[in-house]
């Protein structure tokens, strides 16, 4: 309770009559109840043990591995398992209490489901890594739960959560650069030039070296060590109540004022952080965070030792700065607040994905993780236009994600728990006669509030960072409601069979194991993707710009494959790693054909021929087994029509004796299998047009069909995207050439209108389409593009002499003379259009043809 009630604002008042409605185990003048003397330490190691794990996840990075974030992977594995055998140990001798019976009864259920939908799915290999993720926060959970539970240990662990924050926000805006100046004068800057200089890393450099350049480098966006702009804004909206509760009533402390001054710091940071993030669903539930947490601490809170005048200043003074930043930066938010119905609908097509997976899977779901597997197949084509990843992990949206991944039942069991959660908190949040119980509750409910809001949109809650976060606030609230209720000390409350946490626990200590095994796997081979695409990259990069030899090539790209071999075996799930695979072996088996053309060594012909077959041969397996896990991952229907096309090449090499080289699967090749893979190969180049029409993927189709052969297709497909994309000059330079080579005059002209109209002072191409079009009488491109020409220019002689050529179409002869006559007043010779105009004016017996002659006599010498 208050130690200043004369200075406290108000709280709610008891009557007795409602006071004994308490379970007796609160008794202890109806507040601050803790459990005996002897539970104390386990609930002190507890707190220790939980803070020190999500202090690793949350602070975590290493330069060893392409994301920096993949040890949190493997930090998440190794502890929450742990903590939550801590907790079940616990449970098992009596000194911890369990959840309630809905919280409880929800989260198994829900956990079964998860466990149902992984075996009745498909894809199963995602499904039993999301299991051990949800495994891992289920441990977060329950040791917050406990910690919750004992009214002593919860404040203890809401100092050590606003700590976390605080701590955060001051690496996020150490490592920041607030000016946004190309120099970079973050302070990760400075400390980086300070000890390295100018240097970029170099491979034997340090580790530490690496990571600070990495840093260094991206220090113009807000992330802080979460790594992501909405991951982080959405780590300060969790926390943000905690923050706003001490800076209000800091609590029962011999240092009130310490901790009222760490709570405004930590708030005030957070605020500035979030607006730094430009996250625009974590402005929205920042917002609302404050307003509902405010609206709950006046009706529930006192604030001892705070005037109400103090409060407004800082109100005003947090609401001035919010509007000089928003000032500074107003270019910038202007520009992202327009985007709102823009980020709006592109986060629709992906929940109408997810809704579309639902319909076919409606029960149990398609399983978990595997949305990222079926979501291609439902995607409308124009998604990329909006700025979606090419491979979407996530339906932007927590719940849209269950419902698509775990079908109704999952999503319900998941409602009963959250819903559970959320009404038990609620309850005691006003009912509680403790305030201090009353406003921890308030703030965490306020801060599960905001996450779930954030999770609205973004996939913050299934990433580990945001998981081990969210999951700890909310058994934080769970163990503070469980606490208002009495259950943690009575025999009378909730209690479950001393089994349940005897068999939990056998189970949670084998699937500890097997997460500290996975998790190791899925670092190692994170190291060996990290490795190969520092290989890969800069080869590609030499590659396109011309600065590096072929044989240098090879050698970068055969390395690099080998690390990329080693990442797909130590852990089959990186399928990035079968895509990097088959565009390398691709690129090799074409690079190794170049080297053997070169060569003037008839042996060294034979053996570059042979390892060109076997790297495509390695690239075709690659694929197929990306096919496996993913059977519509990225491009790779474009990059299998491809290999499938060159594969089928190599078949009929094998049947003419061509080649010494034999694949396994083709020891006896024949027409029907040659002509199976070349239909295999535009099967995947159908399927690809389906799925999406980016520009780049209507480049990459179309010059691929124009290499098979099938110019007729190729014409099509650049024909389509010309339309669409008629800014796009590399397209309509491809479509222009695939008219010319088929000799199709209309769709040349077609080709050659759109170049114009792309550059209207290019007289070259204005010349070559109007003699097009003339030629060969392409009536509908010329009328539009005269009338274009005449807004441009209207006494252009060029104008005329196309109109007159129309007239003469039309059998018109006054237009046609009248044309004439303006070309040539507009400095026009042309032979053909004189040519008509004599012929036009001889007929009428007009004076003009003799004029005419003369000019046409006058042309010719």
């Amino acid at each position: 309770m208050s130690k200043h009630p004369k200075t406290a604002r108000r709280g709610p008042k008891k009557t007795r009559a409602e006071s004994t409605r308490i379970p007796p185990s609160t008794a202890r003048t109806g507040s601050e109840t803790t459990l005996d003397d002897g539970v104390r330490p386990l609930h002190a190691g507890l707190l220790l043990v939980h803070a020190i794990c999500l202090l690793i996840v949350v602070l975590g990075m290493t330069p060893l591995t392409h994301n920096l974030d993949d040890i949190k992977v493997l930090l998440f594995f190794c502890t929450g398992p742990g903590l939550m055998l801590y907790a079940l140990i616990g449970m098992y001798r009596g000194k911890f209490p369990y959840p309630t019976r809905w919280v409880g009864g929800g989260l198994l259920a829900f956990a079964l489901l998860l466990l149902l939908s992984t075996l009745h799915a498909e894809f199963r290999w995602e499904g039993w890594f999301q299991l051990l993720v949800f495994f891992s926060a289920m441990g977060y959970f329950l040791s917050a739960f406990v910690l919750g539970s004992d009214r002593r240990t919860a404040e203890w662990f809401a100092r050590f959560l606003l700590l976390l924050l605080l701590l955060t926000n001051l690496i996020g805006l150490f490592f920041f650069d607030l000016t946004g100046d190309p120099d970079h004068k973050s302070g990760l800057a400075f400390l980086y030039r300070l000890l390295y200089s100018e240097r970029p890393p170099t491979t034997t450099g340090s580790n530490l070296q690496s990571l600070l350049y990495t840093l260094y480098s991206a220090d113009g966006t807000m992330q802080s060590t979460i790594l992501n702009r909405d991951f982080y804004a959405a780590f300060c909206v969790l926390y943000l109540p905690l923050a706003m509760l001490f800076a209000l009533d800091p609590g029962p402390s011999r240092r009130p004022m310490v901790w009222r001054a760490l709570g405004l710091l930590s708030a005030l940071f957070s605020i500035v952080c979030i607006f730094f993030c430009m996250s625009k669903g974590e402005w929205i539930f920042g917002t609302l965070c404050v307003v509902f947490f405010g609206t709950l601490f006046y009706k529930v809170g006192e604030t001892p030792g705070l005037r109400p005048r103090h409060l407004w200043a800082w109100i005003i003074g947090v609401g001035l700065l919010l509007i000089c930043l928003g000032w500074m930066k107003s270019p910038i938010l202007l520009g992202r607040l327009k985007a709102l119905a823009y980020s709006i609908k592109s986060r629709s097509i992906i929940w109408d994905g997810a809704v579309e997976i639902f319909k076919d899977y409606p029960l149990l779901g398609a399983g978990p993780g595997n949305f990222r597997i079926y979501f291609p197949q439902y995607r409308s084509d124009d998604y990329f236009q909006h700025e979606i990843s090419n491979v979407t992990l996530y339906a932007h949206n927590y719940f849209l994600d269950l419902l698509a991944e775990t079908g109704l039942l999952g999503l319900g069991a998941f409602c009963v728990f959250l819903g559970a959660l959320w009404l038990g908190g609620m309850r005691w949040a006003f009912k509680h006669p403790a305030e201090r119980t009353r406003v921890l509750l308030a703030a965490a409910l306020v801060g599960v509030f905001g996450m779930f809001g954030s999770n609205l949109s973004s996939p913050n809650g299934r990433w580990v960072i945001g998981a081990s976060s969210l999951w700890t606030m909310m058994g934080l609230t769970a163990g503070l409601a469980c606490f208002a209720a009495g259950s943690a000390r009575t025999r009378s409350g909730v209690r479950w069979p001393k089994w349940t946490a005897a068999t939990l626990a056998s189970v949670c200590a084998v699937v500890w194991m097997i997460s500290i095994y996975e998790g190791k796997r899925y670092f190692e081979s994170a190291k060996h993707y990290a490795k190969g695409m520092r290989l890969m990259d800069p080869a590609y990069q030499m590659m396109n710009a011309g600065t590096i030899s072929a044989r240098d090539l090879n050698d970068y790209l055969t390395l690099a494959s080998d690390h990329f071999e080693n990442a797909a075996r130590v852990r089959p799930g990186n399928i990035s790693a079968y895509y990097k695979l088959g565009s390398i072996y691709s690129t090799l088996s074409h690079l190794q054909r170049d080297l053997t053309d070169e060569s003037s060594n008839s042996r060294g012909v034979r053996a570059g021929a042979l390892q060109a077959d076997r790297y495509l041969a390695s690239a075709k397996s690659s694929y197929e087994t990306l096919r496996e896990y993913a059977p519509d991952y990225a491009e790779v229907h474009y990059n299998l029509g491809i290999v499938y096309h060159e594969y089928a090449g190599l078949l009929r090499r094998i049947r003419e004796g061509k080649t010494a080289w034999t694949p396994k699967d083709a020891r006896t090749p024949d027409d029907r299998m040659i002509n199976e893979y070349k239909e295999r190969a535009l099967e995947h180049l159908d399927r690809m047009s389906e799925m999406s029409i980016k520009p780049e993927m209507a480049r990459l189709r179309g010059r691929q069909y124009m290499q098979m052969g099938l110019h007729e297709k190729g014409l099509e497909v650049y024909r389509e995207a010309s339309h669409r994309y008629p800014d796009d000059r590399e397209i309509l330079e491809n479509y222009r050439y695939a008219a010319a080579v088929l000799k199709e005059p209309r769709a040349l002209a077609d080709a050659m209108e759109l170049l114009w109209r792309l550059s209207p002072g290019d007289n070259q191409t204005l010349d070559d389409l109007l003699r097009i079009c003339v030629d060969f009488k392409v009536e509908d491109v010329l009328e539009r593009a005269l009338e274009r020409f005449q807004r441009i220019n209207p006494i252009d002689p060029r104008l005329y002499m196309a109109r007159a050529h129309q007239a003469k179409w039309q059998d018109r002869t006054d237009l046609l003379l009248d044309e004439v006559e303006r070309h040539v007043r507009g400095g026009g010779r042309d032979r053909e259009v004189l040519a008509l105009g004599i012929e036009a004016a001889s007929a009428e017996r007009h004076d003009l043809a003799d004029r005419w002659i003369d000019l046409l006599a006058a042309s010719d010498e």
